[in-house]
């Protein structure tokens, strides 16, 4: 499941939506959110899907650091939920 790849320390709370979770690192610079999907979304977006933040950069399924001008917004940021895995934000 999501939350058993969440790193101990780690602290979560439902999402702002209310359709989700998210978990924040304790320095509070790197987030990891769960969404349940939505209908009217991207593909990426209508499926149970994960972001994952490291500072202001987020990764997308491969781990990579998105390059867009929101990458926040970018649909290979809203990772399925059945292939994400955590990765180990740098430091």
């Amino acid at each position: 499941s999501i939350s058993d790849q969440i790193p101990s320390g780690w602290t979560g709370q439902p999402s702002s939506r209310g359709v989700g979770w998210k978990w924040h690192s304790p320095n509070g610079k790197n987030s990891v959110r769960f969404q349940t999907g939505k209908s009217n979304g991207w593909p990426s977006q209508q499926v149970p899907y994960v972001k994952q933040t490291n500072g202001h950069s987020f990764f997308n399924a491969n781990g990579n650091t998105i390059n867009a001008t929101k990458p926040s917004k970018a649909p290979d940021s809203h990772i399925p939920a059945s292939g994400w895995q955590f990765r180990t934000p740098k430091k």
